[in-house]
């Protein structure tokens, strides 16, 4: 178990490391816990101006869907994420 963590902690970390050079996040969340190294991660994608797409993963293992509402609404508002809009003509 200690060794998923710290693979985890070391993907979390590349992870956030590199945000300032990509065009798009995908931010992954485990629909059912949540860490503090992605709190750190969700801390930096507030702070830059990459956009971010929010992906929950394994919310099938979620018996109230209910209860992922305020999972959810922790992690916060689009409007506190970065985004972009572009027209396509």
């Amino acid at each position: 178990m200690e060794e998923k963590r710290a693979i985890n902690r070391l993907m979390n970390k590349a992870a956030s490391s590199s945000i300032g050079d990509v065009e798009l996040v995908i931010f992954v969340v485990e629909g059912t816990r949540w860490t503090p190294d992605d709190e750190m991660v969700l801390n930096k994608l507030r702070d830059g101006k990459t956009p971010v797409i929010l992906a929950v993963n394994k919310v099938d293992n979620v018996q109230e869907k209910a209860d992922l509402l305020p999972h959810l609404q922790w992690l916060g508002s689009p409007d506190e994420l970065p985004r972009h809009r572009s027209a396509v003509c």
